[in-house]
């Protein structure tokens, strides 16, 4: 007779199996479509051998000041606004605490502290072996529901500095009718509002916060090669696949995801509802390379939100 906790172990770790086998799959599936995306542009991943591309990669300050690594466990993330990104602070914070107990990084480049900007790194040979070497991860989200979240939590919440800098910006560019005279108004900004700033080509340069700009200008995903693309509509299998992929599984825990309203589909409708049909239009334009890049479906109307990931 069969022991019954090794068929116990079996089974999990058949079940185990047959997850990463999936989870693979669908980074697979990920990847093609970004590369297919950036094939069509003509635009290929940077050639860190070629001095030309590095330097590029080097000048383009978005994507480093996006990038946070870690030496301990040659790794990096560019940690997008409004796409969880407290669980990156998290696990930065984890590592941070666990790495006296764990493995230091090999001496092949000068140690930074745990969770620092790539673009702290100045030296450019450090550079190229971290991009060369290091893992290198994205999470990212579909593109309306990211720019509600980011209007709901800087607006809404009555975030001072947004409401006071941005604010007084959308009043006095898109309120019509507005005098300036009642400061107030700084504190009741609307969704049309919002969307009418962040998708006007000639707004101030607030309206490429970093909260909200598309995630394909803020990551350059067609020159920098991802090894892991999540999504955070499926954040709670991503990041146990990271996890995976990383051999951190035992070192730290990762506490699900708890869904925010802004991610709901009433709550969506409810919002992008309020648009015209010409606003409507002009976000969907916005953000149409994150679309592409990422596999998330364009909706058709201001009401279409249900099934908006396709892989």
């Amino acid at each position: 007779m069969q022991n019954t906790t090794e068929y116990s172990v079996h089974i999990t770790q058949s079940a185990k199996d047959h997850w990463l086998a999936e989870m693979n799959a669908t980074q697979s599936r990920r990847s093609q479509n970004l590369r297919r995306y950036c094939n069509q542009q003509h635009i290929q991943v940077a050639d860190l051998e070629n001095t030309k591309d590095l330097l590029e990669i080097r000048s383009n300050t978005p994507p480093l000041d996006a990038f946070v690594f870690d030496d301990n466990f040659e790794f990096m993330v560019s940690v997008i606004q409004k796409v969880g990104s407290k669980h990156w602070r998290n696990l930065f914070s984890d590592l941070r605490r666990r790495v006296n107990s764990h493995r230091r990084q090999s001496g092949r480049v000068r140690s930074y502290p745990n969770g620092a900007l790539l673009s702290q790194v100045k030296d450019i040979r450090e550079l190229k072996y971290r991009l060369q070497n290091y893992k290198k991860i994205i999470f990212t989200r579909h593109p309306l529901v990211r720019a509600l979240s980011a209007y709901r939590d800087k607006f809404e919440k009555d975030v001072v500095d947004y409401c006071w800098s941005v604010g007084s910006i959308i009043l006095n560019n898109y309120r019509r009718n507005y005098t300036g005279l009642d400061v107030r108004h700084v504190h009741d900004i609307s969704f049309s509002e919002f969307v009418e700033f962040i998708t006007d080509p000639n707004a101030p340069d607030e309206k490429n916060d970093r909260h909200w700009i598309p995630i394909s200008q803020r990551s350059n995903p067609c020159r920098i090669a991802y090894d892991v693309l999540g999504k955070l509509e499926t954040i709670d299998d991503d990041m146990r696949f990271v996890f995976e992929y990383l051999d951190i599984q035992g070192l730290v825990k990762y506490n699900e995801h708890q869904e925010t309203r802004s991610s709901q589909t009433e709550t969506i409708k409810h919002y992008y509802s309020q648009l015209s049909p010409r606003l409507f239009s002009r976000i969907i334009d916005l953000y149409a390379q994150d679309f592409e890049m990422f596999g998330y479906r364009v909706p058709k109307d201001r009401r279409d939100f249900n099934n908006l990931v396709m892989f």
